[in-house]
């Protein structure tokens, strides 16, 4: 073998990316999930190429709409706050549907993800059709973080016929995905009693707005504010 060649082969290998989704990471995440289930039922959704991806199925009775909540970077879908979504929401009248959506290994770095996009999508259409045969009429999407942006891809190649309302603040707030807050960021900084406020529409409630800050002595340390950026100016 020659040193060219050689050189060659060693950067076709640190080039490589990944192929697909870690199934394997999911089932552990599954395994780890399901057995300890207080709210909600496990239930396992069928993709076309047939492999089933577990989503969290949470019923409201009686059920306003039902709401399919889309975790972010290779987590799982009972995850601190997407967890506290799923299981709160039907206690306000909303049927929830948490999805395991695509991750890859725990090393993979967040650019990678772009090429799951389409297998996002197809989770997401799954989880629609699910709903549907559930009589659902109204469907909503809660996505955070890199969920966001699998949802915002979904939407654009066809999805968005079948969805009635998307919801994704912290990643409308950020120009980078990284600098976005995670749900753990806002669970840590509610539970160390720092101030917090949200500004909702009046008409909707939709949040449209959050501030988190803490005080200091004659000061206020300003810790995240994130805003619609439709209305920024």
């Amino acid at each position: 073998m020659t040193r060219d060649r050689a050189f060659a082969e060693v950067i076709a290998g640190c080039a490589t990316t990944p192929s697909g989704p870690d199934y394997a990471r999911e089932k552990r995440w599954a395994d780890e999930i399901t057995p300890t289930l207080v709210v909600g039922d496990p239930v396992y959704i069928a993709q076309p190429g047939g492999h089933r991806f577990l989503a969290l199925y949470t019923e409201a009775k009686p059920s306003r709409a039902a709401v399919i909540v889309v975790h972010g970077l290779g987590i799982h879908p009972d995850w601190a706050l997407i967890g506290a979504l799923r299981s709160d929401l039907p206690d306000a009248g909303y049927t929830t549907l948490s999805v395991q959506m695509p991750v890859l290994a725990a090393d993979a770095l967040a650019e990678s993800y772009g090429e799951l996009s389409g297998d996002a999508s197809e989770r997401l259409a799954v989880a629609t059709a699910f709903l549907r045969t559930k009589g659902y009429r109204k469907i909503a999407l809660v996505s955070h973080s890199m969920g966001a942006r699998m949802v915002n891809h979904y939407l654009v190649n066809g999805g968005a016929g079948d969805i009635d309302a998307w919801v994704a603040l912290e990643r409308q707030a950020c120009a980078h995905e990284l600098h976005a807050w995670t749900p753990e960021n806002y669970r840590s900084s509610l539970r160390a009693g720092y101030w917090s406020r949200a500004l909702c529409e009046p008409e909707t409630g939709a949040v449209v707005a959050v501030c988190v800050a803490m005080d200091g002595v004659d000061e206020i340390h300003l810790l995240n504010i994130a805003k619609q950026l439709l209305r920024s100016g």
